[in-house]
């Protein structure tokens, strides 16, 4: 049962600044939350400890820490942000079949399984200006991020290509992880190659296709990479 970690910081806000301003007990404030989302969601462990959490941030100051939580990949906004915050997910260990987090009407649902095991825990879609240099996002764990831009992809003439650039960031003193690159193209995810490098790069080649390029996390740490697309004609 899938739990949104954002629904239960949202309520927490409300009550502490709406709602009910004398509560200053920890135990009180979990149990008004919880009683508040209840109506609608199945009692759940994760959603207690959830609970426990964001209830400790609001309580003791750290507000801006909660309403912070970072989304399992995105834009780098601010790289402090990676290296000081940690991220916190909901889990589906508790059922027979592990459930993705799919955010994307992209990649068709015959796709989210092979085997019986789900392509990635998370997948997200990022708004992305193809074209633009140094652009940054961060993957965490089983996460795949696709990249559009206003729903849209990169459409190539036939005589058309990218290049796909890719440059792992260090963090602190995290070294290179494995990741992969790929694209979607009518809403099937096509893998392009596994990277483990540093640096990277991959053509895409026209046809009058769209392709979507996305990245996944294989490794079993957050990475964050750079990279720069760059489209050109095809020598005759």
């Amino acid at each position: 049962m899938k739990i949104k970690i954002s629904e239960m910081l949202d309520n927490s806000v409300e009550i502490l600044t709406k709602e009910r301003t004398d509560i200053d007990n920890l135990i009180d404030i979990q149990d008004v939350v919880y009683k508040k989302i209840i109506r609608r969601k199945k009692y759940s462990y994760f959603f207690k400890s959830v609970a426990a959490v964001g209830t400790i941030c609001l309580v003791t100051g750290s507000i801006v820490l909660a309403k912070n939580l970072l989304a399992p990949g995105g834009k780098v906004e601010k790289i402090e942000n990676l290296e000081e915050e940690h991220t916190l997910y909901e889990t589906d260990a508790e059922e027979e079949r592990i459930e993705v987090d799919v955010q994307t009407e992209l990649l068709n649902k015959e796709y989210l399984y092979q085997n019986g095991i789900p392509i990635a825990k998370h997948i997200l879609e990022v708004q992305a200006d193809f074209y633009e240099t140094d652009q940054q996002i961060y993957i965490e764990n089983g996460m795949m991020l696709i990249l559009q831009n206003q729903g849209k992809g990169i459409f190539l003439e036939d005589d058309e290509k990218v290049r796909i650039s890719v440059r792992q960031e260090s963090m602190k003193t995290q070294s290179g992880h494995t990741f992969e690159i790929g694209y979607i193209e009518n809403g099937k995810p096509l893998k392009l190659d596994t990277v483990e490098a540093e640096q990277y790069e991959v053509w895409l080649e026209g046809g009058q296709k769209e392709y979507f390029p996305y990245f996944k996390n294989i490794s079993s740490d957050r990475i964050i990479l750079n990279y720069h697309i760059v489209k050109e004609i095809m020598e005759k």
